[in-house]
């Protein structure tokens, strides 16, 4: 065998055969994904209350409390328009001492004030004016139904009273003896009809009067 070889020969050999190719490796990047964490579910119970509640009990809490004024308007001095103005005080005056009255008669008259009107017109049949004159003086608190039956005898009788001295002085003239009759005629009959009038409780005015007293 040949050791001394075509050098030519062994060159074009080792330029024949190819080079191996070492691929490079490819790195992924590595995608690393995020964790959800999942929030923990706090079962509420009774017992047990959130953040919120306690908060909410807090201004519960501080809304319960008395209201404290601040130090700055208490220590705050009154001024002039605050401070209302130191107004004496009147001293009361004395009453009067009250004078004892008698009560009004007022409303409807009573059984008693009827008598009395009747008792004023047929006292004229025996007293004359004197009857319906005396019983408003001892009656201090006379009904004023009374009271206008009083009046309105006294005035009749004061006629009547007048009518009796022109008959006396008609004797004189042949006329008194016609007058004096009919005058004592006329005072019966009225007096009578006006007590009757004065016992239902109406009022009654005598005819043929002069009206004295209003």
């Amino acid at each position: 065998m040949n050791n001394d070889a075509d050098p030519s020969i062994s060159e074009s050999s080792d330029s024949n055969i190819p080079e191996p190719q070492i691929p490079k490796p490819q790195i992924p990047t590595p995608q690393v994904p995020t964790p959800s964490v999942p929030k923990p579910e706090v079962p509420f119970s009774a017992t047990s209350k959130p953040a919120d509640s306690a908060e909410d009990s807090q201004l519960e809490a501080d809304s319960s409390a008395p209201a404290t004024e601040p130090a700055d308007s208490i220590n705050e001095p009154e001024t002039a328009e605050s401070k209302p103005p130191n107004i004496p005080e009147k001293p009361a005056a004395a009453a009067p001492p009250e004078m004892p009255q008698t009560p009004a008669n007022t409303g409807e008259p009573s059984p008693q004030d009827r008598q009395l009107a009747m008792l004023a017109h047929l006292s004229g049949l025996v007293i004359m004016f004197l009857g319906p004159l005396l019983i408003p003086q001892l009656k201090p608190d006379i009904h004023p139904y009374t009271n206008e039956h009083c009046k309105e005898a006294l005035n009749f009788q004061l006629t009547i009273l007048i009518a009796f001295v022109v008959s006396y002085i008609g004797f004189f003239f042949c006329i008194g003896a016609l007058l004096l009759p009919a005058v004592i005629l006329i005072d019966i009959i009225f007096c009578i009809i006006a007590a009757m009038k004065a016992n239902e409780g109406q009022m009654y005015r005598y005819p043929m009067t002069i009206r004295f007293i209003k």
